[in-house]
């Protein structure tokens, strides 16, 4: 299965595993001391999670502080509530950010409406109390997938080209030519490498919460179904190379019948070689294509002062339905 999405924040879980972490963290910063860079054995550390896209609005920032792994998970224990956020543009624009009264640890612009840009360097500064997180993200180019291809199964020969939102908008749901039958052909987004950008990864979301599995799944009893079907439903692919300005979507990654909407982001290098370090964040499966599979001993966090995840990327959307095949029986 395809590691899950959360809605609310793809690090929070950091705030149960970071103390047990400290011992190998030394290897995010090979030239300091580990000293300069975590809290002592025992003492919490600071988590941000923050990711950028280009086109959008500034996101919220997340702001947790680490859990003892042998104590029971406490969102309101992990919760910082009392922080000085700030995010800032090599503009010199400065975004004061202020904690939600409704989701503690959660910080969201003062100025609402504010766009990420392509290609701009942002700083995020987080204060809590005598500790100070620091983290910087330039962000990438707007990326744009030239074409959503449907080839036959070898992946040779061009069946047909998918409609995009920015042709039809949500008209690709009601399309032929963005409706197939599950595990018929082959699915590839075809673009332009950009330049400076490390990697890629996929989204992908089921939007039909009530469909049925489009895969075998009698094997399993009806909790186990039912349990895919509550947590399955959003995925993200491991980390990809991308060289070849090619990436194919496996049919592993579409469990459900239904409307899909997939996600393709062009990566900055703190969320790059973040979900590569962490496979829990960026996938464990094969069949995307152009894996980056290298084997690390320890998260890679490009944060001073703390751990987590202050990122950015550019993104690309697609819309299609998926069709179990006639011959499909889970009973």
């Amino acid at each position: 299965m395809l590691s899950k999405l959360k809605s609310t924040s793809k690090l929070r879980y950091m705030a149960i595993l970071a103390m047990s972490l400290l011992p190998a963290l030394v290897s995010c910063s090979a030239e300091r001391d580990p000293s300069e860079l975590l809290a002592p054995q025992g003492e919490p550390v600071i988590v941000v999670d923050a990711t950028l896209l280009v086109g959008k609005q500034l996101p919220p920032v997340y702001v947790t502080r680490s859990l003892d792994p042998g104590e029971p998970f406490s969102a309101s224990a992990a919760a910082v509530t009392d922080a000085v956020v700030t995010i800032m543009s090599a503009s010199g624009a400065t975004f004061e950010y202020v904690a939600s009264t409704t989701d503690p640890g959660k910080y969201t612009p003062v100025l609402a409406g504010t766009t990420v840009q392509e290609e701009t360097e942002y700083r995020l500064e987080v204060v809590v109390g005598d500790k100070t997180v620091r983290a910087v993200t330039t962000t990438p180019p707007v990326f744009v997938v030239d074409q959503w291809l449907w080839l036959d199964d070898t992946a040779t020969t061009v069946l047909g080209q998918l409609k995009t939102f920015e042709e039809i908008g949500n008209e690709v749901y009601n399309v032929p030519e963005n409706r197939f039958t599950h595990s018929i052909g082959t699915l590839e987004a075809w673009f332009e490498s950009l330049e400076g950008v490390p990697g890629y990864q996929v989204g992908v979301f089921s939007l039909d919460l009530d469909s049925d599995f489009a895969v075998d799944v009698s094997f399993l009893d009806e909790e186990d179904q039912q349990e895919i079907k509550e947590e399955e439903r959003n995925g993200t692919s491991p980390p990809l190379l991308g060289e070849d300005g090619k990436l194919r979507l496996p049919w592993f990654a579409l469990l459900f019948e239904g409307r899909y909407r997939l996600e393709i982001y062009a990566l900055d290098n703190n969320w790059f070689d973040l979900v590569r370090s962490v496979p829990e964040l960026g996938g464990t499966n094969d069949g995307f294509g152009g894996n980056a599979g290298d084997d690390f001993e320890s998260p890679l966090f490009h944060v001073e002062g703390g751990i987590g995840l202050f990122g950015s990327a550019a993104v690309h959307s697609m819309g299609l339905v998926i069709d179990a095949p006639e011959d499909l029986d889970n009973e």
